[in-house]
C-alpha cells in the first residue's frame, strides 16, 4: 500500500507552529528526508492565468533508500486567509508495489481518491497502518492495470515507462493537463 503525503495553504500542519504552506497529513511511519523532499518538491508557482494540473513519476535517492512518487499538484482557490492556494499530493511506493500492475498514468487518469482541496476547518492528520486510514486514496488493487502503456509509450519513447521510468535518465516525468 503506497504511503502519502498532503501538502497545502492551511491554518495550522503537522509539526506544532507551522502554517501557512506545510504538511496537513501523512503516514505516520514516512521516512523524515523523504517528507523533505516531498514537501520540497511540492511548490507550484501560480502565474498568469493558467492552472495547470502538474502530475509527476519520480524516482527520489536518498541515503534512507529509494523511493518511487507519483505526484498531482493542482490550483485549489484561495485559503483560509484569502491568497491563493494549490495543494500537493503525493503516494510513495516501494520497488514491489510498482511492478504489481498498475502504472503511473492508471493512478494518474483514475480520479478517485485524488483530493482537489484541503477542506476548511479538517485538522492536519497522521494516516495509520497499512491503509492509512478512510482517508488514503488508491491502494494498487483498484486500478486496472496495462491500458495506458501505448499512451506512454507515446508520451516518453517506450512502453516499459509506464512500469519505471528506467529507460529515462532523470528519474522524473511532469505531465501536465
Amino acid at each position: 500500500m503506497p504511503r502519502e503525503l498532503i501538502f497545502t495553504s492551511a491554518p495550522s500542519g503537522l509539526k506544532p507552529g507551522s502554517t501557512g504552506y506545510c504538511t496537513v497529513a501523512r503516514h505516520e511511519d514516512m521516512d523524515s528526508m523523504l517528507e523533505r523532499e516531498l514537501e520540497r518538491l511540492s511548490l507550484y508557482e501560480i502565474t498568469g492565468t493558467q492552472r495547470p494540473v502538474i502530475h509527476a513519476f519520480r524516482i527520489i535517492s536518498l541515503q534512507s533508500g529509494q523511493f518511487y512518487a507519483l505526484s498531482r499538484i493542482s490550483y485549489t482557490g484561495s485559503d483560509h486567509t484569502g491568497r491563493t492556494n494549490y495543494l500537493a499530493q503525493h503516494l510513495v511506493f516501494d520497488e514491489s508495489e510498482i511492478y504489481s500492475g498498475a502504472s503511473p498514468v492508471d493512478y494518474f487518469i483514475e480520479p478517485n481518491g485524488w483530493l482537489t482541496e484541503w477542506p476548511a476547518g479538517r485538522a492536519p492528520e497522521f494516516f495509520r497502518g497499512p491503509t492509512g486510514g478512510e482517508k488514503a486514496p488508491h491502494h494498487p488493487a483498484t486500478v486496472q492495470g496495462d491500458a495506458a502503456a501505448p499512451t506512454w509509450e507515446m508520451v516518453t519513447g517506450h512502453p516499459r515507462n509506464a512500469y519505471s521510468p528506467a529507460h529515462r535518465t532523470g528519474g522524473e516525468y511532469r505531465l501536465l493537463t
